[in-house]
């Protein structure tokens, strides 16, 4: 999820700050708001006609070598409090009832800042302040009890929160009750009823809600099917900047559904997805640049989104590579790597890359093959790749 966790966060201290980038920013600005530093506030207006200025004084006579005075000191900017002040401060107010605080407090627990990560007192925080109507708050309990993070895992339980949120406009807890219903998770599978609430945020500019709608549209699932009412709505979150919207619009333009076949629309779309990290949109731009359908043939081209793909498990695109090493198209013949990406795409269950594996057993030196199987365990050994930062 891209453009729906974004929020544009402003007066936030420092905690706050911190409290922003762990957080999705579906939530609202709790940080209680704070004067801007080294401001000085305006003179107040003048009433009445103007009176000429007096004239300036002249200097005194200069005896004696000139000096020069001293430069104004500059004032001292008070320190921010400290994540334990801050949190001190924040349960003194959360005590007496005031519902931002206890929201921040709760946030403060779930997320270990100024005080040890506690996601059973953050449901406590939480529970208070969604129990006086606030919504970010009813929204967080739900998923805490959706998750069973701090609290036994109770679906029925997080379907309430959710549907008194979203009752109140919230387009996360829209989206969230959508989810319900399409899984059947807390409430009976009611494909009509998650359309419904996927729209409903979706119209509040829900990239991932749109995406949705779209998907029921392209599937007939709670609505009669169409391919153009599917190529809208993924416009709607490919313009928001939602990768799987972008790769969706770039198949439906590839393929003419929905919308007029063009293959320059197509690549457009899968070249925005896979500049952010998107594998399936990778995926695609490695098969167009291996066949030549839709741009200029260029093994070297689809050798690079194959592996941009693989990379992050695709498996298709890991098989496609090991294609590539095998028969050296676009790169060097490598049997041991051709194994790597062969075996790698096997063990997940592709039936394909089982197949290719076998077969190029019976060509495989010893060496080789003790090669490959070294770099698959290395391929499983990594650490994940680090996640695409969002265009802002």
């Amino acid at each position: 999820m891209t453009s729906f966790f974004r929020r544009q966060w402003q007066g936030v201290p420092r905690l706050g700050l911190r409290v922003a980038l762990l957080l999705s920013p579906l939530l609202a600005l709790v940080a209680a708001p704070r004067p801007p530093v080294g401001l000085v506030a305006p003179p107040p207006p003048v009433s009445g006609p103007l009176a000429p200025a007096a004239p300036a004084a002249p200097p005194p006579p200069v005896s004696g070598p000139a000096t020069v005075a001293a430069p104004t000191p500059t004032p001292a900017v008070p320190p921010l409090p400290t994540e334990l002040e801050e949190f001190e401060q924040t349960m003194t107010q959360a005590l007496t009832g005031d519902v931002k605080a206890q929201l921040r407090l709760g946030l403060f627990y779930e997320h270990g800042v100024g005080v040890l990560t506690n996601p059973g007192e953050a449901f406590q925080w939480y529970s208070k302040a969604a129990a006086q109507g606030d919504d970010t708050a009813q929204v967080l309990a739900g998923l805490l009890c959706d998750l069973g993070n701090g609290v036994p895992q109770d679906s029925v339980t997080a379907v309430a929160w959710y549907r008194k949120a979203a009752e109140k406009k919230n387009a996360r807890a829209q989206f969230l009750l959508g989810m319900c219903y399409e899984k059947g998770s807390g409430v009976p599978a009611d494909d009509a009823q998650s359309l419904a609430w996927y729209r409903l945020a979706a119209e509040q500019e829900v990239a991932e809600a749109q995406v949705k709608v779209a998907e029921c549209y392209a599937r007939g699932r709670g609505v009669e099917r169409s391919e153009t009412e599917a190529a809208k709505w993924y416009r709607r979150a490919a313009d928001l900047e939602d990768p799987e919207a972008q790769t969706q619009l770039g198949i439906l333009y590839r393929n003419g559904q929905g919308v007029k076949p063009s293959d320059a629309e197509a690549l457009k779309w899968f070249r925005t997805a896979a500049a952010l990290g998107h594998a399936e949109a990778q995926f695609q731009l490695g098969v167009i640049f291996f066949s030549g359908l839709g741009a200029a043939q260029n093994s070297t081209e689809a050798m690079h989104w194959f592996r941009k793909a693989a990379e992050q498990e695709h498996l298709w695109a890991q098989h496609n590579l090991g294609v590539l090493y095998e028969k050296g198209k676009g790169v060097k013949p490598d049997l041991a790597e051709a194994y790597k990406w062969y075996n790698l795409a096997a063990v997940h269950g592709l039936t394909y890359a089982e197949e290719a594996r076998a077969a190029l057993l019976s060509r495989i030196s010893p060496a080789d093959l003790a090669e490959g199987q070294r770099r698959s365990a290395a391929f499983f050994r990594r650490p994940p790749p680090k996640p695409v930062a969002p265009v802002e």
